[in-house]
C-alpha cells in the first residue's frame, strides 16, 4: 500500500493528498525539516541585527556625552578669550543623564554581546543540522530518479526484445536467400547473388551501432528534476 503525503513548500501552503512512494515521503519529511531550520536561521539573523543595534546604543550615548563635553570646552575657550561675558556653566543635569544613559547602554550592550554569542552558537548548530540533512536528501532524490527511470528501462527492454525478434527474422531471411542463391549456382544464380549482396549491405547498415547521443537536452531535464525535487518531492520528469 502506497503512502500519502501533504506537501508544504514556500510556494504553496499545501497540496492535495496523493499516493506516493517511500522515497518521496522521506524526501518530504526531510524538506519539512530543512524548511523549519531555514525559518529558524532567518529568525536568528533578524535577532542578530537587533542585538547589533542594542550594542550600538552604547557608542551613541558615549558620543552624546563627548559632544556635550566638546560644546562646554568650546564655550569655555571662547569665554577665556573674551572674559567680559559671564563664564559659561556646565550642565550637570544633562551630564548625569548622559552618564546614566551610558551605564544603561553599557549594561545592555554587555547583555547583547552575550545574547549574540548564544545566537551565533545556535546558528552554528542550525547550519550543522542543515548540512546533515543533505546526504539524506541526495539519497532520497537518487531513489526517486531510479523510480522515474524504471518504466523507461522497462520500455527500453521491451523495444530491445522486439528489435531482437526482428533481427532474428531478418537474419533468417538472409540465410534463406543465401541457400536459394547457392542452389541455383554462381553462374546461373548471378542475379540472385547480386540481390543477396545488396541485402547484406542494407542489413549491415541497419545493424550498425548507433552513434552516441551528444544532445545534452535530456540530461538538462534530469538535472532540472533534481532541482525541483529539492523543493517539491512530488515533482516528476514530465512536470
Amino acid at each position: 500500500m502506497k503512502n500519502t503525503i501533504r506537501l508544504v513548500t514556500n510556494e504553496a501552503s499545501s497540496r492535495l493528498l496523493q499516493p506516493t512512494s517511500e522515497a518521496r515521503l522521506r524526501l518530504a519529511q526531510l524538506i519539512d525539516r530543512r524548511l523549519g531550520i531555514e525559518d529558524s536561521l532567518r529568525a536568528l539573523a533578524e535577532a542578530a541585527e537587533r542585538l547589533i543595534k542594542v550594542q550600538g546604543a552604547e557608542a551613541e550615548a558615549t558620543s552624546a556625552l563627548a559632544a556635550l563635553e566638546a560644546a562646554e570646552a568650546s564655550a569655555l575657550s571662547t569665554w577665556s578669550k573674551s572674559p567680559t561675558t559671564p563664564m559659561p556653566i556646565s550642565n550637570p543635569v544633562r551630564r548625569d543623564e548622559l552618564l546614566a544613559a551610558i551605564r544603561t547602554a553599557a549594561a545592555q550592550a554587555s547583555a547583547a554581546r552575550k545574547a549574540a554569542a548564544a545566537n551565533g552558537a545556535e546558528q552554528q548548530r542550525d547550519n550543522a543540522a542543515l548540512r546533515a540533512l543533505e546526504p539524506g536528501i541526495a539519497v532520497a532524490i537518487a531513489e526517486i530518479l531510479d523510480e522515474e527511470m524504471t518504466p523507461l528501462l522497462a520500455d527500453f527492454a521491451a523495444d530491445k526484445r522486439a528489435l531482437a525478434a526482428k533481427a532474428a527474422r531478418i537474419q533468417e531471411g538472409v540465410e534463406a536467400l543465401t541457400v536459394l542463391a547457392h542452389s541455383v549456382g554462381v553462374d546461373k544464380g548471378r542475379l540472385a547473388f547480386t540481390v543477396l549482396e545488396k541485402l547484406n549491405g542494407r542489413k549491415h547498415t541497419a545493424f550498425a551501432p548507433l552513434a552516441p547521443d551528444t544532445d545534452t537536452g535530456s540530461q538538462a531535464k534530469w538535472l532540472a528534476l533534481v532541482g525541483r525535487l529539492r523543493a517539491d518531492p512530488l515533482a516528476t520528469l514530465e512536470d
